[in-house]
């Protein structure tokens, strides 16, 4: 019969691998990402969140159980791990936009005080013939989400 101290022993190894394996499975995912130049996967495409060619999501933790031969309770506390994750991304995106669009009508009542409302309407029809900075893609909708195509270039 296993002593207390070695079942202990044991759940902390078993703890231990696991969470070696969600750490190692993260890195791989984005030292993936890194390579903008890989084709599809070898095996064919995979699901994608925009459908064929378009930007991978995240692995499913029923693949990645598959893939790794996880049994049922590591499989529902890597489901677990990525859910919270994956909350906490878009947590932070969402207080990255909001803080992003604070700055730009900050940076927009500065620009209109300095230039005037005239100058200012001026301005703002220049930068949207010009379109996203640094040659970043509009965001679905246009440029402001507006609806219609995005402007030329």
């Amino acid at each position: 019969m296993p002593s207390i101290a070695s079942s202990a022993a044991s759940s902390a190894a078993r703890s231990l691998r696991f969470s070696t394996l969600a750490l190692l499975l993260a890195l791989s995912v984005g030292a993936s990402a890194q390579d903008p130049g890989r084709g599809p996967p070898p095996d064919g495409p995979r699901m994608t969140r925009g459908g064929e060619g378009g930007h991978r999501g995240p692995p499913s933790a029923e693949r990645v159980a598959k893939e790794l031969g996880l049994d049922a309770a590591q499989t529902k506390s890597l489901q677990a791990l990525f859910d919270k994750h994956r909350a906490r991304m878009e947590q932070s995106r969402e207080r990255m936009r909001e803080e992003h669009e604070a700055m730009r009508r900050e940076h927009d009542a500065e620009l209109r005080k300095l230039l005037g409302d005239q100058k200012f309407e001026q301005f703002k029809a220049k930068r949207e013939e010009h379109g996203p900075p640094h040659g970043r893609r509009p965001p679905p909708g246009g440029p402001r989400g507006e609806d219609g195509p995005p402007p030329p270039r």
